[in-house]
């Protein structure tokens, strides 16, 4: 039997420390979340979040931790996901856990251009006890009352998301979330409103492109100017992306977290990229070309 002389075995032990070690640590949270997040283990998540476990191969090569938020009336639970190579980069909020395309997407963006994202956990329903998560944005007493689908004022699940967000997100990206929506739903190029205009990209998408050519298939921006910066939504219809725009102000505001970003963060970017169900191959295309936009 060969034996190992100590101070060969000393720098074996001390190596493989210094890497667990790093291996560790690229998945450390920064202090300033640390108290309301927890690593989680995916072999226990995915027992009851269909989400982690249709992308669970994916996820072994990403953080994962448990968001507990307890709110005013309200306890929410989120799963965070970022890269641990990468932590800063395209950062995703996914409010409504019914739409299982932007969970794989936004999968996708996070092994693909680093950053992560936020998803509410409410067991595969798009509201939670009775609560949209993307109605829920407000600080105050009087804000929420002045919106009719929130419940109750939400200052601790709307400070958390936005800490969460802030930790993630380079300075000067703007804020992005992922949505899926229903064949010619409400949000749709279908649809338009006294305060919400639609810019179709037509001419710019090939006819290989089917996908950016459906009605579902739209960039939602928000703010509170008549109509969106000329250089953003000219370069976003250039790249054969549709937008669909709100005009935001304090009497129309629904408490939704673009809404609740124009009025309080009136100087920052929101992009909200939304497919029909199902079709992760149009969400995905947009999504390089969104992040090719602002990176």
């Amino acid at each position: 039997m060969q034996i190992i002389p100590l101070s060969r075995f000393l720098f074996m032990l001390v190596l493989f420390f210094v890497m667990g070690v790093k291996a560790v640590a690229g998945c450390e949270v920064p202090l300033a979340i640390k108290s309301f997040v927890t690593h989680a283990k995916l072999s226990q998540i995915q027992k009851s979040d269909l989400d982690v476990r249709r992308n669970i191969k994916s996820l072994q090569k990403l953080c994962v931790y448990e968001v507990k938020i307890n709110d005013v009336h309200m306890q929410w639970k989120m799963t965070l996901v970022f890269n641990p190579k990468q932590q800063k980069g395209p950062f995703w909020f996914l409010p409504h856990d019914d739409e299982d395309t932007a969970f794989h997407t936004a999968v996708y963006s996070t092994l693909k251009y680093g950053g992560g994202f936020l998803s509410v956990e409410a067991k595969e329903h798009r509201y939670f006890r009775g609560q949209d998560p993307n109605r829920n944005f407000s600080t105050t007493l009087q804000e929420a009352k002045s919106c009719v689908q929130q419940k109750f004022f939400s200052p601790h699940y709307t400070q958390s998301v936005l800490q969460i967000m802030h930790v993630f997100k380079p300075q000067g990206y703007p804020y992005l979330t992922l949505h899926n929506n229903t064949n010619g739903g409400g949000v749709s190029m279908l649809h338009t409103s006294k305060m919400v205009k639609n810019y179709p990209a037509h001419k710019h998408i090939t006819k290989q492109s089917t996908g950016l050519l459906d009605e579902d298939s739209l960039v939602y921006m928000a703010g509170t100017s008549t109509i969106p910066y000329a250089v953003d939504l000219n370069t976003f219809l250039q790249k054969g992306l549709n937008v669909k725009y709100e005009r935001v102000s304090k009497i129309n505001n629904d408490c939704s977290f673009s809404n609740y970003l124009a009025l309080k963060h009136p100087h920052e970017k929101y992009y909200n990229i939304e497919t029909e169900h199902g079709d992760y191959m149009t969400q995905k295309k947009m999504l390089d070309r969104v992040v090719n936009i602002i990176k």
